[in-house]
């Protein structure tokens, strides 16, 4: 091995006079090399070469395809390098081709290369990965020879106006912000996983997902996810704004169900990029899977097959021989403090199954939850997984991919989607007092229902609501639970339920929640724009059982408000003013720091002295 990284005044390779069959790896990132000698070609053994940002590398010899063992060739960021060499005639070894029999992988990002035409006649038949990052040509060749590509990425070209067709094994294409990029190739759906970040173009060449991902293609792979530009999900997806599934199978059909298609309609604003998380349970036991989305600032679609035994990977089934199963989406709830937006405007779910024929009835007969709409039969001929031992490899394979996927396993006890979006929450975002009274500086409401009035200058000031029920036991030490059901505009949101603890006296339980937990659809940021109104209206339901409520109270937190808006507020009397508590400070701090942090800046903002706690 020879390395010379970040030798910044290394301007000259030295010549190799003879052949070398001992030196298999060099590195040379980062140093002020202009061009490679001739004689490179000499170092018949070498494997790796890195040349990653070496500037001022405008020139590589031909003699670079005597290299016939190299399998990984470095050349990002080498912003002078504008064209690849083509073959020397004059090379002694004549059977010699352009190109490189053992390369697995080459990296071309940032080269600025105007054309990238060599690529129809290299010689890589063993090349799995291959990078074109911000380059500038307008043409991507036909990759066809390329046989065994498994990885194309061209993002951030912004010239490229057209993918052609692709490699049949090529399984990730990534093609983010490709600006002027109008046309992909019709069996872009047979590709596992691709992205199309931000290529408006598309759009408005006329490109929508139900041209080209019918439901009919679109299960032939054993697990797939697409993302691309629009605001439109698949007509054969059934809706669900509230993001889960739920139901109850038997065990035969659990056998028929082959997987689950879902879709997302979202955007991110702000240049963050978000997480959603994906999550499989079955019978109180389930996985979390993670995906991390780039930012976007108009509607894009998120659509995603999974085979069952991927989302759901745990055993399934007791003694009663049914399970209960659950898939359900939503926003990563710890990222909203990233500096951006995630915008959910649809979602939707298919379950995809082997036929029923005449077992409909009576697979569906003790389902206490599926609606049949839900499941979609396809043919055995439809059905690509026909053997266990393809399913295995298929599986072992997307695995083994670069997909932005987190999992981890979860163990729940009693679940319900609503109990999870309680428990997932900050464990410091709640506090019990055992005192009977509403301290000062929350709003009292009497029905049971906090109702109020925002618009979306308002909205996005809030940071939190501070909850506070005051709840009486009798007759002993009972267990006190709760629900919690939240509107917009009289569209039910992200109910909320829990279990207090046991009591037997008389308490106050304080609870913070991010707005867009309970009021945004699959917890992501509310847009106005959706239900064309300047304001809309919120309301919070909340329901105690096992004790009597005897108050309810409210605070928002909130930035500091202009004056503007100060008067837009008390003008259209959205909300009481003394329900606001303006705060630059993180809402976060006062659950770490505890309740009692809370209550002295309440008296400290507000003046108020002698409070009860």
């Amino acid at each position: 091995m020879l390395n010379l990284e970040e030798c910044s005044k290394l301007q000259r390779f030295p010549d190799i006079p003879n052949k070398n069959k001992s030196l298999q790896e060099i590195y040379l990132r980062g140093t002020s090399i202009e061009e490679l000698p001739t004689s490179i070609g000499n170092l018949v053994s070498l494997k790796e070469m890195y040349l990653y940002d070496c500037k001022k590398l405008a020139i590589l010899p031909s003699s670079i395809y005597r290299l016939q063992h190299l399998e990984v060739l470095q050349l990002g960021r080498c912003s002078q390098l504008i064209k690849f060499p083509k073959k020397d005639e004059g090379l002694s070894e004549p059977h010699t081709k352009m190109g490189f029999p053992k390369l697995s992988w080459l990296n071309l990002q940032s080269c600025h290369l105007p054309e990238v035409e060599f690529l129809e006649n290299l010689f890589c038949p063993c090349l799995r990965k291959l990078n074109l990052t911000a380059n500038n040509f307008t043409n991507l060749p036909s990759c066809e020879r390329l046989n065994n590509l498994e990885y194309l990425e061209v993002s951030y070209c912004q010239q490229l106006q057209e993918i052609p067709k692709i490699p049949k094994k090529l399984r990730r294409l990534e093609a983010t912000n490709c600006k002027s990029l109008n046309r992909v190739p019709s069996n872009i759906c047979d590709i596992e996983e691709v992205e199309l970040f931000s290529c408006q173009e598309l759009v408005r060449n006329g490109f929508f997902v139900n041209d080209l991902f019918k439901l009919e293609k679109f299960h032939h792979q054993t697990n797939c996810r697409i993302i691309l530009p629009g605001g439109e999900m698949p007509k054969w997806l059934i809706p669900d704004k509230e993001g889960y599934m739920s139901f109850v199978a038997s065990k035969d059909l659990y056998k028929k169900i082959l997987g689950v298609a879902f879709c997302v309609v979202f955007r991110l604003e702000g240049g963050s990029s978000y997480t959603f998380e994906l999550l499989g349970v079955v019978n109180c036991k389930g996985t979390r899977h993670k995906r991390t989305m780039s930012p976007c600032d108009v509607d894009h679609v998120w659509l995603e097959y999974m085979e069952s035994k991927k989302l759901w990977t745990v055993d399934h089934f007791g003694p009663n021989d049914s399970s209960h199963l659950h898939v359900s989406i939503r926003v990563d709830p710890f990222q909203s403090g990233c500096g951006g937006r995630a915008f959910v405007k649809k979602c939707g779910f298919r379950l995809i199954c082997k036929p029923l024929k005449n077992d409909l009835e009576v697979l569906l007969q003790d389902d206490q939850l599926l609606d049949s709409a839900f499941l979609y039969e396809i043919s055995h001929e439809d059905n690509p997984m026909s053997t266990e031992e393809e399913s295995s490899s298929e599986i072992k394979n997307l695995q083994d991919s670069e997909m932005c996927t987190e999992e981890e396993e979860l163990n729940m006890v009693d679940f319900s989607i609503e109990k999870h979006r309680y428990s997932s929450g900050w464990s410091y975002h709640r506090s019990f007092w055992p005192v009977g009274e509403m301290p000062k500086g929350f709003l009292p409401n009497e029905d049971g229902t906090i109702s109020f009035m925002a618009s979306q200058d308002l909205y996005d000031k809030f940071n939190g609501l501070y909850l506070c029920v005051v709840f009486s036991v009798e007759d002993g030490k009972k267990e006190v639970s709760f629900d919690i059901v939240p509107h917009v505009n009289g569209q039910r949101r992200n109910v909320q339920s829990g279990t207090l603890g046991s009591f037997d006296t008389d308490h106050s339980w304080f609870q913070f929640f991010e707005p867009n937990r309970l009021w945004g659809v699959l917890e992501g940021a509310i847009d106005f724009g959706q239900f064309g109104k300047r304001y809309l209206r919120f309301d919070l339901n909340v329901r105690v059982v096992g004790a009597t409520m005897k108050k309810l109270g409210y605070m928002m937190q909130c930035r500091p408000l202009e004056d503007a808006l100060k008067v837009e507020l008390e003008k259209n009397q959205l909300m009481d003013p003394s329900s606001l508590f303006e705060d630059d400070e993180e809402p976060r701090y006062y659950g770490s720091c505890g309740w009692e942090a809370l209550r002295k800046r309440l008296e400290y903002k507000s003046g108020l002295r002698g409070t009860p706690y």
